[in-house]
């Protein structure tokens, strides 16, 4: 029931995990250059919290492709096989969905939910229908009822 709200609050946790370390080079390089430090040194910095961003990116889009396809499977959304359609990380060699089969299946997923929509606003017309003729059926029996039972208004 709150799948999309937990999805949506772990992806923002990921993101600014990357943003804190992202920040976090950033701050020691700057303090590298004040320090007149080399820029093989600078490199350095950069190449060890490499490993950390390509870290938060595989949990990134692997919580993506968990949730996308926890929604395609409850829904009976056929998921794409093709190779357009995932990617192999170098780092961990875990399979996820590329950005275009996140698209293809979010695509996939709106049409299916406008077609169930579509569904549910045709039965409910015909109910809505149905309710207000009999409304006006039972209005008239009750009008004959009274008419019969009390006689001629005077």
């Amino acid at each position: 029931m709150f799948d999309k709200t937990k999805y949506q609050f772990r992806l923002w946790r990921l993101q600014n995990a990357r943003d804190r370390l992202a920040g976090s080079v950033e701050r020691r390089v700057n303090a590298a250059v004040r320090r007149k430090e080399s820029s093989h040194f600078r490199g350095a910095i950069r190449d060890e919290a490499q490993f950390d961003f390509d870290e938060i990116d595989e949990d990134i889009n692997t919580l993506t492709t968990r949730y996308y396809l926890s929604l395609a499977r409850r829904r009976f959304v056929d998921v794409p096989q093709d190779e357009e359609t995932w990617n192999v990380s170098e780092t961990f060699g875990s399979r996820f969905l590329t950005p275009a089969g996140v698209t293809k299946i979010r695509t996939a997923l709106h049409a299916e939910r406008k077609e169930r929509w579509e569904i549910f606003q045709s039965h409910t017309g015909l109910i809505i229908s149905l309710v207000a003729s009999l409304t006006g059926v039972l209005g008239a029996v009750i009008g004959v009822l009274s008419f019969l039972k009390g006689g001629p208004p005077k």
